[in-house]
């Protein structure tokens, strides 16, 4: 998928479940880049701004190639995953985040495609492809929700209706994903149709907006 190194795009920022037992995610805006330093800040949408060392082993990606912490801008918003080592927080992936339907369109059309030929020995692709996507609606979650914190009424009634389609939505790839990480080889066929179908799903409903 296109941005992968965990930094997100402009905006607000929320801290997330863990992706790995150790790892945690945050999204928001960069408050400081310091390339000097490799350290990053990231402000999330609650709680303190977080410092991130980006150390030389971190995946930073800036339209899915690989990036150097000059190439991040402050007020960028991004997505980062980290972990807590020897008293700081490092750096495994940053990227910036999805901050469009457009963007969350073109991620899922990537996925769907990387994911056609995925074969049973490939499995672990396939779930990576899927929490990828996962990652990409939170991002798109974040940047309506703040949005709608800007919003009049009834503007804000239609993000939030958005928002809610979009949490169900991503319920489903996940709990696609949980088949996948536990299919066997005899029903590897119907979990993948099953999880693609659930891409599929998501992409022509925002190709229904884009005609909007």
């Amino acid at each position: 998928m296109t941005f992968r190194i965990l930094l997100a795009v402009p905006a607000l920022v929320a801290l997330c479940p863990a992706t790995q037992a150790d790892e945690s995610v945050v999204r928001g805006p960069l408050t400081a880049v310091d390339a000097a330093a490799r350290t990053v800040t990231v402000r999330p949408a609650t709680g303190a701004a977080v410092t991130l060392a980006v150390g030389t082993g971190a995946r930073v990606e800036v339209g899915g190639k690989p990036a150097g912490l000059d190439q991040l801008k402050k007020g960028q918003r991004v997505r980062a995953t980290y972990v807590p080592r020897d008293g700081r927080n490092e750096v495994v992936a940053l990227r910036p985040a999805v901050a469009t339907d457009e963007q969350l369109g073109r991620e899922i059309r990537q996925a769907l495609a990387a994911a056609k030929s995925y074969t049973f020995a490939q499995k672990d692709k396939y779930a990576a492809e899927l929490r990828d996507a996962a990652d990409d609606v939170d991002d798109r979650i974040d940047q309506l929700e703040a949005e709608a914190k800007d919003a009049g009424a009834e503007a804000k009634a239609k993000v939030q209706a958005r928002i809610a389609d979009l949490r169900k939505r991503r319920g489903v790839i996940t709990d696609r994903l949980s088949k996948v990480q536990s299919a066997t080889g005899d029903a590897w066929e119907d979990v993948k149709a099953g999880a693609g179908a659930a891409l599929s799903d998501l992409e022509k409903a925002l190709n229904e907006l884009g005609k909007n």
